[in-house]
């Protein structure tokens, strides 16, 4: 009897883990302030004379009902615009993913820990998929939302309320403020 009471706690307990590494997956213990946007844009963004629409929706991209990006990956913001003047619109990504690196780690770093970073992700369209462009490691401060301007500079708010300034220099994002 004392065996199948404890053969029931330790698969209760199994039970559980499971279930809250299931949570934690897909974000459920990501600070409060995270703000999980649902968005819809609509725009020519492969340039081939059609519109494409890109919406978010439960913590994904998706076009036409097809995830665009790693399911791992949870996406909190989605703008667009031409940051970089080439008459192009970029599609500006705040995502939260378990990785700060992936396989392109600095040899001066070390490992990724098994926790959630949150990045800025430029992509295009191209083909009918997302192609990256430009992507960030960890982000400080933490940012709650982005707004791309129509002269192309991106607005940042972070957690504390403060707004940032940040323009495309060749290759990459630079504060202008």
């Amino acid at each position: 009897m004392r065996i199948k009471r404890v053969i029931a706690v330790a698969a209760a307990v199994l039970m559980s883990a499971a279930v809250l590494w299931q949570m934690y997956l897909r974000g459920f213990f990501l600070p409060s302030w995270v703000e999980w946007k649902e968005v819809s844009l609509t725009g020519d963004f492969d340039l081939d004379g059609k519109e494409e629409t890109l919406q978010t929706e439960k913590k994904q991209i998706l076009m036409d009902g097809n995830i665009l990006l790693p399911k791992e990956w949870l996406i909190s913001d989605l703008q667009s615009g031409d940051i970089d003047r080439d008459g192009r619109q970029e599609i500006i990504l705040l995502v939260f993913n378990r990785q700060n690196f992936g396989r392109y780690r600095p040899v001066w770093e070390g490992k990724d820990q098994e926790k959630f970073y949150e990045h800025i992700y430029i992509y295009h369209y191209e083909n009918g998929k997302l192609v990256p462009f430009w992507m960030s490691s960890q982000l400080k401060p933490e940012l709650t939302s982005v707004l791309v301007r129509d002269d192309g500079m991106i607005e940042a708010s972070d957690t504390m309320g403060e707004k940032s300034l940040w323009q495309w220099i060749t290759w990459g994002l630079e504060r202008a403020d």
